[in-house]
């Protein structure tokens, strides 16, 4: 198995190839920002590493060319979100990859540019560079983007080659541990000075160290201690416990230290991405193999987690670098994961001043609004997203900014008014089979079981079976 990666550059060039470009893009919601800042930087690392706009970008556009019609804005910002992450980690692996002094030599550079012309359906290099110009992208800065990929595939295949799995590992694959975890909440993302957070990091560590030592002279024991100090919600009630758990079934970094713990052994302190542990194993068995895996697939299993578990190895010594970001929706997106809804709203509402032109900020800040209980607010953003949605000469509509109204109306009992706001969405999504699934539910919540029963017979239509 080869793991030489044809990251986004590659795919650019498919969608070249295809006849599409990044107009769909631009008709959504960045045109003008891209056409104005596309050389500049999305996010910088700690205050030295730059992560490209136009890698950002190009990653943003193709996954949009793979959503079909069901382009919801809660669907867009996901896919906003998953680009911005990929780009900053593909950024981390390519610092890597410098610091280890990989080099690209002229026949790399050679094979992936003919790789690509025969991938896009193009005659030759020189096509390709036609493609890429017409675009707008220098040729110039393109080879450099091309450079960077083989860079970040000869680090992955590196990786790759340095990976063993011995028949052992294969046999035991199934195996399930029991185990209990203290988990002391920590992100490096949310400090803006990389020392305070590294300050954060080694306080906490020193204060499970405390806790571990307790346990180990029986002054209280694991799941005591785990009701008292740990800050997972889900099982701090009940010591810690989070069961049986197999292979893919916890995050890599702790399921890493979970299988070579011995039943009653307590780990060090162990670092994810929820924030650092300590764990538990209290006892192990092995399960059955389902008929039919071979070891074949179990290897290629276990080649894949391990090959993730180096990449998070290579990834360790970037995580405490603060990490600035520029561009306002995904500056939003992250601020509501966290549950900093203020801080959401007010990134909504730069990105409102950026692309006035647009109604989805509206409609993520109606949203918020509702959330908060906030419902005349919420109806005037609607209504701002409502009257931009009209003006707008785009071909994408969203529906969702009158199901938002419907709901706000819903909430405060005005049926007649949330029934009316739903026609409307059912009308404007004919063919999105997501927004009539709702509209089932939304209509029967409303006393409107007639248009519920309406929705129901398109949803059924959608599917392909029988129109009511």
């Amino acid at each position: 198995m080869r793991v030489i990666v044809f990251t986004m550059i590659a795919c650019f060039v498919l969608t070249l190839g295809a006849g599409l470009g990044l107009s769909s893009y631009r008709n959504l919601i960045e045109r003008k920002k891209e056409q104005t800042q596309s050389d500049q930087n999305v996010a910088t690392i700690g205050g030295a590493i730059k992560v490209s706009s136009l890698r950002f970008y190009q990653r943003y556009t193709r996954s949009l060319g793979s959503i079909a019609n069901q382009r919801s804005p809660e669907l867009l910002e996901s896919l906003r979100l998953d680009a911005f992450n990929k780009t900053v980690h593909f950024t981390l692996m390519l610092e890597e990859a410098q610091a280890r002094k990989i080099r690209v030599r002229r026949k790399d550079r050679k094979q992936y540019l003919d790789s690509l012309a025969t991938s896009a359906g193009l005659p030759n290099q020189r096509e390709v560079r036609n493609a890429v110009e017409q675009q707008g992208i220098p040729w110039a800065t393109f080879l450099e983007t091309v450079d960077q990929d083989i860079m970040v595939g000869k680090l992955q295949q590196g990786v790759y080659d340095s990976i063993r799995v011995n028949q052992k590992e294969i046999d035991e694959f199934y195996t399930e541990v029991k185990v209990r975890h203290i988990l002391k909440n920590f992100d490096p993302s949310k400090f803006s000075v990389p020392e305070v957070a590294q300050a954060e990091e080694t306080r906490l560590r020193e204060e499970l160290g405390r806790i571990k030592q307790q346990i180990e002279v029986g002054q209280l024991s694991f799941a005591q201690a785990a009701q008292l100090h740990s800050q997972d919600i889900a099982t701090a009630k009940t010591g810690g416990d989070l069961g049986w758990r197999g292979r893919g079934a916890m995050n890599e970094s702790f399921q890493k230290v979970a299988f070579v713990l011995v039943p009653g052994e307590i780990s060090p302190v162990v670092r994810t991405e929820q924030g650092l542990h300590l764990i538990l194993l209290e006892d192990r068995r092995t399960g059955g193999r389902p008929p039919g895996v071979t070891d074949e697939q179990i290897r290629d299993q276990l080649v894949a987690q391990y090959q993730q578990e180096k990449i998070n190895e290579i990834m360790q010594p970037y995580q405490n670098r603060a990490l600035e970001i520029s561009d306002h929706w995904v500056k939003a997106a992250r601020a509501k994961t966290f549950g900093k809804f203020d801080e959401a709203l007010n990134e909504y509402r730069l990105l409102e001043a950026q692309v006035s032109y647009s109604p989805v900020p509206h409609y993520f800040m109606a949203r918020l609004m509702q959330q908060n209980g906030k419902y005349t607010e919420a109806l005037d953003q609607i209504k701002k997203a409502e009257l931009k949605q009209g003006l707008s000469k785009e071909n994408w509509v969203f529906p969702e900014i009158w199901i938002a109204r419907g709901d706000v109306y819903k909430m405060l009992n005005l049926f007649p008014s949330a029934n009316e706001a739903y026609d409307n969405a059912f009308d404007k999504a004919q063919d999105r089979l997501d927004i009539q699934e709702q509209l089932v539910d939304k209509y029967l919540a409303t006393k409107a079981k007639d248009r519920s029963e309406k929705a129901k017979g398109l949803v059924v239509k959608l599917k392909g079976g029988p129109a009511k």
